[in-house]
């Protein structure tokens, strides 16, 4: 019985051995290999020039409660990591602040406006018996006080809009360049011949349609809404109404044709690349005798990490995006609030021209939250289309 237990014990031993020596081999090649991966990322993280991004990131981070202070680069390898992480009570917290921020801003214009125009109804109403033109008269004043304190807010709101989208510009020239030498090394070059163009149709002629067609067309609407309340006898709302279609129209018909365009040869242009790269790793392995499947490997493992990195700066990229885009479009969203707050407390009480001004406007100025998010989302479009490009592994 002890030789039968023995001989047992032997072959038992005999059979695990393997096992036990391809599970540790399995083990110390996987480690391997996640080092490797580690250190190439490294490598061309550290080879990429993010110098002016950093810049842009440090002035973000200075007005920006959102994200700590950090490189670019450093940015990529917590989001490759995994540490990248946005607590969502921290972001409501920013937001709320933001939010409280803009209505303690806006609130005494606000309130100065609805004082004019109680009073100015209170005087109109003590002097309804004597002439009509001193009636005009304080009309005047009035409505030009108010006039004066929206225009202000609006100026400063059309400034805060256009310098919004030439720091979006100003990212768009200095990110897509990193992405398209990303994609075009992981053999997207396919790719990267569509979405150059797009990109610089997107960042110069896109850019200048809103700057320089879209915002002096929402400059002239505003000045045909105060002309149109500035008396009974002057009328100029079909031309407001005139130009807040042209708003629209020109906004939709940009979208739509950049739109079509990006995503339409974009996944075109991906497919390509999709079944090269394809190609190229079975000609490795196949056509090179014994060492194909290693080199075909290796090819692998820097492609994955290239595939990394530039997902990676793609979402880094949208990160400063949201970032930039988020103070404006709230300011805009609690003016435009306000403004029709005010417009519903003066109804009652207000001369109909001042509440029809005043709730024109609060209806006008969401049209630069709109400008602004057109921006954004062709932005969005196209560094998704890059991120989706070549994720084959």
């Amino acid at each position: 019985m002890k030789k039968i237990f023995c001989f047992f014990m032997i072959v038992f031993v005999l059979l695990s051995s393997p096992f036990c020596i391809k599970k540790g081999y399995i083990f110390a090649e996987t480690t391997e290999i996640e080092t490797e991966l580690n250190e190439n990322i490294n490598e061309q993280i550290n080879n990429l020039d993010t110098s002016e991004l950093d810049k842009i990131l440090q002035e973000i981070v200075n007005d920006n409660a959102l994200i700590e202070g950090s490189s670019f680069s450093e940015k990529i390898k917590d989001i490759i990591s995994g540490k990248l992480t946005i607590d969502a009570s921290s972001f409501l917290s920013y937001v709320a602040t933001l939010f409280v921020d803009d209505i303690v801003a806006f609130l005494p214009y606000v309130c100065l406006i609805i004082a004019i125009s109680v009073l100015y109804s209170m005087v109109s109403t003590a002097s309804s018996n004597k002439k009509k033109s001193l009636q005009d008269i304080i009309h005047f004043v009035c409505y030009g006080a108010i006039v004066i304190i929206v225009v202000v807010w609006a100026s400063k709101l059309l400034t805060l809009v256009s310098s919004s989208l030439q720091s979006i510009k100003t990212q768009m020239d200095l990110l897509f360049p990193i992405l398209l030498t990303i994609l075009t090394a992981l053999g997207g070059s396919v790719s990267a011949s569509v979405y150059q163009p797009a990109m610089a149709m997107l960042s110069g002629t896109a850019i200048s349609i809103f700057t320089s067609i879209l915002m002096p067309i929402f400059t002239f609407m505003l000045v045909f809404i105060i002309i149109s309340n500035l008396t009974t006898n002057i009328k100029f709302n079909k031309f407001a109404d005139f130009f807040g279609s042209a708003f629209k129209w020109i906004m939709g018909i940009v979208l739509t044709l950049f739109s079509a365009f990006v995503s339409i040869q974009g996944l075109m242009a991906g497919s390509i690349d999709t079944i090269s790269l394809r190609t190229a790793k079975y000609t490795i392995k196949s056509a090179v005798p014994i060492i194909g499947g290693f080199l075909s490997d290796g090819v692998s493992l820097i492609m994955v990490s290239s595939v990394l990195i530039k997902n990676a700066v793609g979402v880094g990229g949208l990160l400063i995006l949201f970032c930039t885009m988020l103070m404006p479009v709230l300011k805009i969203i609690v003016f435009s609030f306000l403004m029709k707050l005010a417009s519903a407390i003066l109804e009652p009480i207000a001369d109909s021209r001042v509440t029809g001004f005043v709730s024109a406007i609060a209806k006008s100025i969401q049209m630069l939250v709109a400008l602004i998010l057109g921006v954004v989302f062709m932005y969005f479009l196209i560094i998704a289309l890059v991120m989706c490009s070549t994720n084959i592994f």
